[in-house]
């Protein structure tokens, strides 16, 4: 008889409505302390273990980050949280003896033939985080792979703008005002050139791949994916039969039993407000020197403006 039947049954006994709840809550808690798990060695089976990550998305911030994680989670040689972000790096105490294990807390349970990624997209524009992860490459001594997507650099940060509204952090009364304050947080969160150059004093090209997120978003999305099959040396999946276009949200989703997998907040295709021409050419402006040394150091071309 099933759990939930027994729980419905009239005459269960008091000492074994008991023994059936003590048993439920030992489980829970049991579950809980693996899934919070530090130690690389607890494990279900013998091969199937928590396993530091080898490859990581870094970013950057609202260009698509969370689609493509969602997607490959699918792989079956791809482990990952689709849910929660690790931020493990960005919230590094440099002056505590962390040991790396706890960097397991964040990432699932993998097999052997498996490769564990993680994905914080605020780590591309830290300045600090490309060394922390130097160290972390040398401790489990193999050499990382990260993966950047990146946008438009004025379109990510008007989307930027209006994910910190949508938290309820600022008020958008005048997009363009906000766009074109000196120094302002979210243009200085567009200088991908600045951010990619402090990644390189650190580590090699052949360690990033570079995705183009304005085609990633508006394309079938199964070109991308075979890049990163490739850019990780992992068997070919994806098919362009497993994504299709939804139209109201308008980007591409995963194929499961004709349903749209992929967070429902996720995808915005219009704004409450656009930039004014002028705010636009100001934002190009600033911004044209810093796409420059991004294509210079990415070897690639965007057409941005």
């Amino acid at each position: 008889m099933a759990p939930f039947q027994i729980m419905l049954c009239p005459n269960l006994s008091k000492f074994s409505l008991h023994t059936l709840l003590t048993s439920v809550v030992i489980l829970l808690v049991y579950r809980k302390r693996i899934e919070d798990s530090d130690s690389e060695y607890i494990n279900i089976d013998a091969n199937i273990q928590k396993r530091f990550p080898t490859t990581i998305i870094i970013g950057a911030q609202k260009c698509g980050t969370t689609a493509l994680l969602n997607f490959l989670s699918y792989h079956p040689s791809v482990a990952c949280n689709t849910y929660k972000e690790a931020h493990y790096f960005d919230n590094y105490d440099n002056n505590r003896d962390y040991s790396y294990r706890s960097y397991l807390r964040y990432v699932p349970f993998s097999r052997p033939d498996q490769i564990t990624i993680e994905k914080t997209p605020k780590y591309f524009r830290l300045q600090n985080i490309p060394l922390l992860m130097y160290n972390y490459q040398k401790f489990i001594q193999k050499k990382l792979k990260f993966i950047l997507i990146v946008r438009n650099p004025i379109k990510r940060a008007i989307s930027h703008v209006y994910h910190t509204e949508r938290h309820k952090r600022i008020k958008v009364e005048n997009l363009s005002a906000i766009l074109t304050e000196p120094a302002n947080f979210f243009v200085k969160g567009s200088h991908y050139g600045q951010f990619l150059q402090n990644w390189m004093k650190v580590f090699n090209r052949n360690q990033f791949l570079i995705i183009n997120g304005d085609s990633f978003g508006k394309e079938n999305p199964v070109s991308v994916l075979r890049n990163v099959e490739n850019f990780l040396e992992i068997p070919s999946y994806f098919k362009a039969e497993n994504f299709f276009l939804n139209r109201m949200k308008g980007f591409y989703c995963y194929r499961y039993k004709y349903s749209c997998i992929l967070s429902a907040a996720k995808g915005h295709k219009t704004f409450a407000q656009n930039l004014t021409p002028d705010a636009e050419k100001i934002i190009a402006t600033s911004l044209k020197k810093d796409v420059q040394l991004f294509e210079k150091l990415s070897n690639q071309t965007f057409n941005w403006f």
